[in-house]
């Protein structure tokens, strides 16, 4: 299919006149080739120099060659810009753990701040390793928005150029779920930047290494990936008493080693409670949601704030869950044949819910409705909203007051999450709305949001409370990256 042209308005050049006027000078363009519209429109848009567009092995070389024959006409002013493939035809497209390579050696010789990474088209995990190197190398981030007709034509006027703020913010390590080989590699993080300050130790270059597994460790926690940052932990360890005496004595190494200690604890207790035979009679995930609210906390603090919404939004998923399956008997995450199947096993005491299969589902459509959902069955896997739409139907009085308003409230704070980079969306998560979420989930109090409905008795709350302060630890520094803060401890 050929490029099309018409994303923007006749007076297209006073347009790019102003955008151009808004937005510093881009000399470099780069993007996964998988979008010719997309990469069309932001050539047009900004007028680089050149464009760079790697080709992945699960794409085919059809979008390049698009391009190929639309730059053969260049419709905008001047010339148009030199666009390069990589890898070349007859090459075997890179692999995910390649990208990250690639970028530093196909644009070490370009300003990082005249580099543009256009982030439309390709995968999530693609986006994110081009988010992710944007980054680091202090790049600019691009997004390019157009309407299509249901035939597939762009609607003139509609093409939009974004430039994405804030981009410390916008992806934080690899947060992805595919993310594993991602994480464990450690490629081009922000924060090793800082390792080639370190003082002079002895034995330095023991130090340095040692201070890169720690990072990858607290990705690997980040991640929630608890099993694998723990054994990179007790490697640490090991790593520091095998140096001896005098070399590990350093403030460094000791203040290394302490922290690693601690995180390979959390570490083994984060990774029983996600792993392992469910009880249904304890509630053995408190540590879980103790992390997700440290994590988050710490994400909003520093202003990342589309993952804190991330981890806000996993933390009311996990109490809505506990709370049905450790006080009803209610399990959430499967399919199951009739809505009977959902009937709860036990009931709170003091709680008098609908009777029977019936009257627990006209309960449920009804509260539906109320929160304005539409009729979810109760047969599929319930989603967040769909268990606190039964929480409501069956009158749980551990819901903060207004259940209904708070309900509607959480479904369009879902919406706007979803619309995040981490969901299916490129809009940046708001501080307001970040806040609100916040409130919801029970921060700074428990006892007002859906927190409340894992803790509603002395000991688990204590017991919480317990965790939230270990696991606020073992960050070197404050912002959370495991760095070591030199002056401090060095």
């Amino acid at each position: 299919m050929p490029v099309h042209d018409n994303f923007f308005k006749p007076d297209i050049a006073a347009e790019l006149s102003r955008f151009l006027e808004t937005y510093p000078q881009v000399d470099l363009v780069v993007g996964i080739a998988s979008n010719s519209d997309s990469i069309a429109g932001t050539l047009l848009s900004i007028q680089p120099k050149s464009a760079l567009l790697l080709r992945t092995a699960d794409l085919p070389r059809i979008p390049f060659q698009e391009i190929r024959a639309w730059q053969a006409r260049w419709p905008g002013p001047g010339a148009a810009p030199v666009i390069r493939e990589y890898p070349e035809e007859g090459q075997t497209g890179l692999t995910e753990p390649e990208i990250l390579p690639t970028l530093v050696q196909q644009t070490i010789s370009v300003n990082p701040r005249r580099i543009g990474y256009l982030i439309t088209g390709g995968s999530k995990v693609h986006a994110a390793l081009l988010v992710r190197h944007a980054q680091v190398a202090g790049s600019r981030i691009l997004h390019f928005q157009a309407e299509y007709t249901p035939d597939g034509r762009p609607i003139a006027g509609t093409g939009r150029l974004m430039e994405l703020p804030e981009p410390q913010e916008v992806i934080r390590r690899e947060g992805l779920r595919r993310s594993r080989e991602m994480v464990a590699s450690g490629a081009f993080d922000s924060s090793r930047r800082i390792l080639d300050e370190l003082d002079a130790y002895p034995d330095a270059d023991q130090l340095v290494r040692l201070t890169r597994l720690w990072i990858d460790a607290c990705r690997l926690r980040d991640a929630l990936l608890p099993a694998e940052a723990g054994d990179l932990a007790a490697r640490i360890e090991q790593s520091i008493d095998a140096l001896g005496r005098p070399i590990n004595q350093t403030p460094c190494h000791q203040v290394l080693k302490q922290a690693a200690v601690k995180l390979r604890v959390i570490c083994h207790e984060l990774s029983a409670a996600m792993a392992g035979t469910v009880d249904w009679n304890t509630r053995h995930r408190l540590p879980l949601l103790a992390e997700l609210l440290i994590r988050a906390s710490q994400e909003q603090a520093a202003g990342r704030r589309n993952h804190a919404a991330l981890l806000y939004y996993r933390l009311a998923e996990a109490c809505l869950t506990e709370r049905l399956r450790v006080d009803y008997g209610i399990a959430c995450d499967s399919r199951v044949e009739s809505p009977d199947d959902r009937l709860p096993a036990r009931i709170p005491a003091g709680i008098a819910i609908p009777a029977g299969t019936d009257g627990l589902l006209a309960a449920y459509q009804e509260a539906c409705r109320q929160i304005g959902l539409p009729a979810l069955e109760l047969t599929q896997p319930l989603a967040l909203m769909a268990k606190y739409a039964l929480l409501v139907a069956m009158g749980d009085p551990a819901l903060p007051p207004n259940s209904i308003g708070i309900g509607v409230r959480l479904r369009e704070l879902g919406v706007s999450r979803n619309q995040s980079i981490f969901a299916h969306g490129f809009e940046p998560v708001s501080p307001d709305d970040l806040d609100e979420l916040g409130q919801i989930v029970g921060i700074p109090k428990p006892e007002t949001g859906l927190l409340n409905l894992c803790l509603p008795d002395g000991p688990s709350r204590g017991q919480f409370n317990q965790k939230c302060k270990e696991y606020r630890g073992p960050v070197l520094n404050a912002d959370g990256d495991g760095l070591i803060n030199r002056k401090q401890n060095c």
